[in-house]
C-alpha cells in the first residue's frame, strides 16, 4: 500500500492507519482502474489482493435481484447503493457502494474513491426477523381460526335464540379483529385503509349473507397502525346494526362505506337505506352503539347519528400518529 502521505497532529499517523481503522473497504482507482491505495479489508472482503496479479480488472458486481451492474459502476458518483459483489470464490456478500470522484485542485478528476460496505450480517438478520414474523402471524392467524371454530360449534349447539345471537355476533367481532390483523403493515407504521374497508366488507357479507347489500367507496387514506382495531369494530357493530334493523320490513338492507380525509382529520361514514332510528344513551357498554363511542372516544373523535332516509353513522377523529 502507498503510506507516503500522513495526518498531520501533535502525533503523525499515516494514511495507512488511517485507512485499516476503517471498518469498510476503501481503495482509490486511477482514471484507468489501476488500485493505487487500499486497506486490508479490500482484500478480506473482495477475496482478491490489489497488490498483485489476483485483482480482476472489473469486480463483478450485481443488484440484489442478481442483474449485473455497468463495468463503470465504481467509477460514477454514487452514494448509499446496494448490490452484490462476488468474491473471487464465487460466493455473493451483500454491500453498500459510496463511490466518488476524487478530483484535483483544478478541478479535473484523476481517480475514484471507493467504499463498500459489508452488510451481510444485516441482510441475515433481517432474513431472521422476516422469518419470526412469518411465523408469528402463522401462528396468530392459526390461533384466531380455532376460537372461530369453537363459537361456531357452540353457536350450533346453544339451545335458546339469544345464545346463539350473542355468539354469532362474538364470531363476527373476532373476524373484525383478524381482518384488523391482517389489514396492518408489520414492517412499518401505516396501513391501507382500503384494504381494511374492503376485508371487513367481504366478512359482513359472509356473515349476513342476502340479508345485506354492501359496497365500500374507494378511499386512498393511510392510517397509523394503532387505527386498526378500533376501527375493524367500529365498522362491524355498525353494520352489523344496519343489517339486524335496518330492513324493516323488507329482507334486505343495503349498506355504504366511505372514509373521507381532510388534513389530518377523518370521517368514517356507515350508511343505510333502512327507516332510521331515534339514538339515546347506549345501555350497553360492551356492544352496539355503546361500544361503537367507546371506541370512538379511544380514537379522540365522536360519533355522530342522523336518520334521514336512512340511519347514518359517522365517526369523526383525527389522525395523531
Amino acid at each position: 500500500m502507498n503510506d507516503t502521505n500522513s495526518v498531520p497532529g501533535q502525533h503523525a499517523v499515516s494514511l495507512s492507519d488511517v485507512l485499516e481503522s476503517l471498518p469498510a473497504a476503501v481503495f482509490v482507482t486511477s482514471l484507468e482502474g489501476r488500485v493505487l491505495v487500499y486497506n486490508r479489508a479490500v482484500v478480506e472482503l473482495t477475496g482478491h489482493d490489489p497488490g498483485t496479479n489476483e485483482w480482476p480488472a472489473e469486480l463483478a458486481l450485481y443488484l440484489p435481484d442478481g442483474t449485473p451492474l455497468p463495468h463503470d459502476s465504481l467509477a460514477m458518483d454514487c452514494g448509499g447503493t446496494e448490490a452484490l459483489l462476488q468474491r473471487a470464490d464465487g460466493a455473493r456478500v451483500s454491500i453498500i457502494i459510496h463511490a466518488a470522484p476524487l478530483r484535483r485542485p483544478d478541478g479535473s478528476v484523476s481517480g475514484t474513491v471507493n467504499l463498500l460496505l459489508d452488510i451481510s450480517n444485516r441482510k441475515e438478520a433481517e432474513a431472521k426477523s422476516k422469518a419470526l414474523l412469518g411465523q408469528f402471524i402463522h401462528r396468530e392467524k392459526n390461533e384466531i381460526q380455532t376460537i372461530q371454530s369453537l363459537l361456531a360449534g357452540a353457536q350450533r349447539e346453544a339451545q335458546s335464540a339469544e345464545a346463539k345471537e350473542v355468539l354469532a355476533d362474538t364470531a363476527r367481532r373476532v373476524g373484525a379483529i383478524a381482518a384488523a390483523q391482517n389489514a396492518i403493515d408489520r414492517t412499518g407504521g401505516n396501513y391501507s385503509a382500503q384494504g381494511l374497508l374492503e376485508a371487513l366488507c367481504r366478512h359482513a357479507g359472509q356473515s349476513f349473507g342476502r340479508l345485506l347489500d354492501i359496497r365500500v367507496e374507494p378511499t386512498a387514506a393511510s392510517l397509523p397502525n394503532r387505527t386498526a382495531l378500533p376501527l375493524a369494530i367500529i365498522i362491524n357493530e355498525l353494520v352489523g346494526n344496519s343489517a339486524k334493523h335496518g330492513r324493516g320490513e323488507r329482507n334486505r338492507v343495503a349498506v355504504r362505506i366511505s372514509l373521507s380525509t381532510e388534513d389530518a382529520n377523518f370521517a368514517l361514514m356507515v350508511q343505510d337505506d333502512g327507516p332510521g332510528f331515534q339514538h339515546g344513551a347506549a345501555k350497553h357498554r360492551a356492544s352496539g352503539l355503546g361500544l361503537v363511542e367507546g371506541l370512538a372516544r379511544q380514537l379522540g373523535g365522536n360519533l355522530e347519528i342522523t336518520a334521514e332516509r336512512g340511519a347514518r353513522c359517522v365517526v369523526r377523529f383525527r389522525e395523531t400518529g
